[in-house]
Formats: structure tokens, sequence, C-alpha cells
């Protein structure tokens, strides 16, 4: 009986189990056709949304013909750089196989006797090295760019220049009869005897800043010459000589370093003022100088005690402060200078021509530099130079009416007004050639 009803229940689940796979077939498959009905739509309602876009022109291709965006700014010149890189490094490949070539012809003309010496590579010398240090800080620089990019740099313009010119005499006839007070016979004897007397008759009334600036951007310190389109050009001692007439051969001084209570000391000294006077000058001055007015007057002070030496001392410290040592500071000069006048009988001992050729030499060093705006030195030296060495259809000037050759050549020039702007005057100096130099001026005035 048990036996039975096992069976009985077996034969049921089996019949049970038929029925549930014969009715769930059907099912899976009408789900299955749903589904690629279902995809089938889809796929027709997206090709049709792409014809309705195409045809209201909203410009969105279809999938299959849309187009690559353009590359960018960056990827075009980076592809720009490495199609070069590959052009050059073809051409480098190129001119070593040519090498190579000639240097085989070469040894095969020679019958092979002896082989080629390996190529010297050559190092850059200290020198060398110094003059790209000192370039980048050169004023042509800053120019150059200037003119490349005129609204991120900007020029530095017209130097300011320290020239008195005839201020040494006066230019009114009180100033004049001022510096007579105290020129006696024994200070133009002492001024005569140091060769500086020409200093008070060769001097220009005025000066060209802008000729003058156009020049120092040319100018190079490292082989202290100006650097023209055709070669160099510079400032020598047989310029000095011509020009100015002061000796050139003789000693140098050392110029001490002087601190505010030297100066006032070696004015007390040397020049006779009290020592509180001498102390109220430095103070006046703000460091180790004399004002040029107050020389004059403690050399007019001197005369009318007849105290020469100290007089000769005062208008001597005076004259060159006003000349060939005229710094930048315009109305005084430095005290150390007075050193060279303690010995009056020795002061035409000094080579005054070399020592003012290098003192304007350092002058243009420093207005090559791009943060100086000013300029000094002994411009007069500077000036005449360019107009005995340029010809007047370049540079304006008039001619002295009263000059004789018995004169320093200086002389001979008297500066126009120009109003030729600064970047005229580069481009003159731009075109220049060697055929528009005088390279002789002297013939037949050099001095002894």
């Amino acid at each position: 009986m048990v036996r039975t009803r096992t069976t009985i229940l077996k034969q049921q689940v089996m019949a049970f189990s038929k029925w549930r796979v014969e009715t769930m077939f059907p099912i899976l498959e009408i789900q299955t056709n749903f589904r690629q009905i279902i995809c089938q739509v889809i796929g027709f309602m997206r090709g049709v949304l792409e014809d309705m876009t195409r045809t209201k022109n909203l410009n969105v291709p279809p999938a299959n013909e849309r187009r690559i965006p353009p590359p960018t700014a960056s990827v075009r010149k980076a592809r720009e750089v490495a199609a070069l890189q590959k052009k050059e490094e073809a051409r480098k490949r190129r001119d070593e196989a040519t090498r190579k070539k000639r240097a085989g012809s070469a040894t095969t003309a020679a019958s092979a006797v002896q082989e080629p010496e390996p190529e010297q590579v050559h190092e850059p010398d200290d020198d060398m090295v110094d003059a790209e240090q000192s370039f980048k800080q050169h004023i042509s620089l800053e120019v150059w760019k200037h003119y490349k990019k005129p609204a991120e740099v900007l020029d530095r313009g017209v130097l300011k220049t320290y020239h008195h010119g005839n201020a040494m005499l006066g230019n009114d006839k009180e100033k004049h009869n001022d510096v007579k007070k105290c020129f006696s016979t024994y200070v133009k004897g002492r001024v005569e005897a140091a060769g500086l007397l020409p200093l008070l008759t060769c001097n220009l009334p005025s000066v060209d800043k802008t000729m003058l600036t156009a020049f120092v951007e040319r100018w190079q310190p490292e082989t202290s010459s100006f650097h023209m389109s055709f070669g160099e050009m510079t400032i020598t001692l047989d310029d000095v000589s011509s020009l100015l007439h002061i000796p050139v051969k003789g000693k140098f001084f050392t110029l001490p370093v002087l601190t505010r209570e030297d100066a006032s000391s070696a004015l007390h000294k040397q020049l006779g003022v009290t020592q509180a006077d001498a102390e109220e000058e430095i103070r006046k001055t703000l460091g180790p100088y004399a004002r040029y007015t107050w020389l004059l007057k403690v050399a007019e002070d001197m005369a009318k005690e007849e105290k020469t030496k100290k007089a000769a001392r005062a208008f001597l410290l005076r004259l060159v402060g006003m000349t060939i040592f005229c710094g930048k500071t315009n109305n005084k000069v430095y005290v150390a200078y007075l050193g060279m006048f303690m010995d009056l009988e020795k002061v035409g001992e000094y080579a005054w021509g070399a020592m003012t050729l290098a003192f304007l030499y350092d002058q243009l060093k420093d207005a090559t530099k791009v943060g100086t705006t000013s300029l000094g030195g002994y411009l007069n030296l500077f000036q005449a130079w360019i107009f005995e060495h340029f010809p007047a259809s370049l540079f304006d000037r008039n001619l002295n009416r009263i000059y004789s050759e018995k004169d320093p050549r200086a002389c001979k020039w008297v500066t126009k007004r120009g109003t030729v702007d600064l970047h005229a005057k580069r481009l003159i100096l731009d075109d220049l050639r060697d055929n528009n130099v005088i390279w002789t001026p002297y013939d037949g005035h050099r001095v002894d």
C-alpha cells in the first residue's frame, strides 16, 4: 500500500513538471520577441530624429559623418616644433654624411699618408663669457627690445648731461669779474705750469645731448670702443692732446677715499678756511665735496689776503671739477682731488690728458647700464671728437670765427641747437660707412 502511494506521488510530480515546462516556453519566447521589437522601434525612431535634425539645418551631422575637431594652437605649435626638429636632424645627417665624404676624398687624394686630425672643440674663454654677461645689462639690448615691442619696453631716451660750458669764467660780467679777482699772476702761473690753462678757453657753450646719447648706446666697456656698423672707433690720447692741448705724459694720481672728517680737515689745512667753515661746507654738500661757488669765494678771499698758494689750490680744484673730472654731482667736486695740488711746484708732473681719458671711459661705461639716466665726464672732449671725425653733413655745427691753429682744436667748433630726435640720430649712425669717417683730422695740428 505504501509502495502504491509513493508511485502515485511520483507520477503526479512528473505530470506537474511537464505541464509547467510546456506552459513557460511560449511565455519566454514572447518576451524575447517583444525585446527585439522594442530595439527595432528605438532604432527606427533614432533614424527619424536624425533625419529631422538635418532637415531643420541644425548642423548636426549623423554619427557616421561627424568630423574630428581641429587641433588647438598648442597642438599645432607642438607639431610644427616636431617637424622642425625632424628637418634639423635630417639636415645634420646630410651635413655629417657630406663631411665624411669630403674627408674620405681628401684622405684618398693624400694617399692616406696621415690620418686627419680630430676636430678641436674650442671652449669659450673667460673674457668671452664676461663680455656676454656684461652685454645683458647693456642699454643697446633695451633699445632693440623697445623697437621690437614698444608697448612693453620703454625707451630710456636722452641722457641728462652735466656740462658747465663758459661757466668757468662766468656767463655774465659779474661772475667774470669775480673770477678775475682771484686770478692773480701767481694763480695763472700755477694753472699754466700744470698745463691746464687751455681748459679755460676751449669750453663749448653747449653740447648736443641727443648726439652724445646715440654714441653712448654704441660704447662697449669690454673693448673701450664705439661699435659702429663698419667696425670700432675710440677716443685716444692723440685726440686728447690735439683737442685740449693738455699733457698726456707724466704721473698718475691714486684717488683716496675720504670721510667727511677727512674732507673737512683737508679743506681747513690746504685752503686756509676755518674748521667750522669747512665742516659747514661738508654738511651742506652731504658728503666729502665742495661747491664750485664756495671754492670761487674762497679763492677770492685768499687772493685778497695775498695767500696765493691757497687761492691757487681752490681755483685749481674748481677748475678740474668743472672740466676734466666733472662727475654727476652737478655743482660740487670731490675734495680728494685736492691732494694733487698740495705741492704746487709739481702740478706739471701729472698726465692730465691720460687721467681725463680714463675718467671719461669710466663715465661712458656707467652710462651704458640700463638703469643710468645721466652722463658725466669732460663732454667738451667727447663732443669735439665727434665733430672732428664726422663731416658736417651728418652732424651740424658752426665754425668758430675767431679760431686759429694755435688754439686747442676743440675751440674750432660751436654746437648748433639741433632739433633732430634720438631715433633720427640712431639711424644716422646705422647708415655710417668707413668712407664717412675723417680718419686723420689733426694732420699739421699735433702738439709736440
